[in-house]
């Protein structure tokens, strides 16, 4: 016994993106058990909906603003801070000069006189 394992056979391997049971659990499928007891959870939440809002009713503001937040994050993701990564450093004073015209509607810029679209 030489103690060495066998060679894997290369063309019984599955290749990346090959599917080999086109008729298999589609990508994100939830199991059995999972998809039960989602349903469930969301059985009980409706039926107690009605009394978690006659209960909000009876709160103080301030708890039921808090309440409002924490279950907004729920709904609408927090936004993710931006981080500004203009690497060009301004020496001196900066001077912004913004000018109308007399009906309000057209805004020019200093440098060219050049009128901005308004978006209308």
């Amino acid at each position: 016994m030489s103690g060495k394992q066998p060679q894997k056979r290369n063309d019984t391997s599955i290749k990346k993106g090959e599917v080999r049971n086109p008729n298999g659990k589609p990508k994100g499928t939830l199991n059995k058990v999972t998809a039960r007891t989602k349903a469930t959870i969301e059985m009980v939440m409706d039926a107690l909906a009605e009394n978690i809002i006659e209960d909000l009713e009876k709160v103080n503001s301030s708890r039921r603003l808090q309440v409002y937040i924490d279950l907004m994050n729920y709904i609408k993701p927090k936004l993710s801070a931006t981080k500004n990564e203009n690497t060009n450093e301004i020496k001196g004073d900066v001077k912004i000069n913004i000018s109308w015209d007399d009906d309000a509607t057209n805004l020019k810029t200093p440098h060219n006189n050049e009128e901005l679209d308004d978006g209308e």
